[in-house]
């Protein structure tokens, strides 16, 4: 969620810009981080978006590696996503990595922040994240769902990309096709015709 602010400067300007943040008060908290003395607050006005951005799974697979490697330098968990929420891109994603933290700041497990978020994490990468809270190697469980993730994603792009050469030749073969019915099959058939000839399509069948 978006807030527009105006606030002072420790030298006394006045700037006014945008924040991202849960809510208000976190909002707020953001803003005093940054020694701004604040004069307004207001939610900004949302822009409504014909075409909405989705999450996609290349968003999870950067976002769970860099989780891992947050966590297996021994940074904390809501520090780690704070520090994600920032660098994300995709606004959809943004927006989820905002709620796990603030669900995981207000007391929720990991996992449970998670699952409240069905459309980026699965069941499996959700239960693998429970197994590694309660085991206590959620650096380890990370680790290895980053591997699984981009191997994945890896084998997605090769599978797509072995598919897009039939459809290429389908789609070729379709467009000559139907080339030869509007535009060539008609000029021999006035050639035909002019002969005093009719043109026939004969269906050959092996026998």
């Amino acid at each position: 969620m978006q807030f527009a602010y105006k606030a002072k400067e420790t030298g006394g300007k006045t700037v006014e810009g945008v924040v991202e943040a849960s809510d208000q008060r976190s909002a707020m908290a953001r803003l005093r981080e940054q020694k701004l003395s604040v004069l307004d607050l207001k939610a900004a006005p949302v822009k409504k978006k014909f075409f909405k951005p989705k999450i996609d799974n290349k968003d999870v697979v950067i976002f769970s590696r860099q989780l891992s490697t947050l966590v297996s330098s021994g940074v904390p968990i809501v520090q780690g996503l704070n520090i994600l929420e920032a660098q994300a891109e995709n606004p959809a994603f943004k927006a989820v990595v905002s709620g796990l933290r603030s669900d995981i700041e207000a007391g929720l497990s990991i996992a449970d922040a998670m699952k409240k978020h069905p459309k980026a994490f699965t069941e499996l990468y959700v239960s693998m994240i429970r197994a590694g809270e309660v085991g206590g190697i959620l650096d380890t469980i990370l680790e290895r769902l980053s591997s699984y993730l981009e191997s994945a994603e890896v084998l997605r792009s090769k599978v797509k990309s072995a598919l897009m050469y039939p459809a290429v030749v389908f789609g070729a073969a379709g467009l000559i096709t139907i080339f030869l019915i509007m535009f060539i099959i008609p000029v021999f058939k006035d050639i035909f015709a002019s002969f005093g000839a009719t043109m026939r399509l004969v269906a050959v069948t092996p026998e």
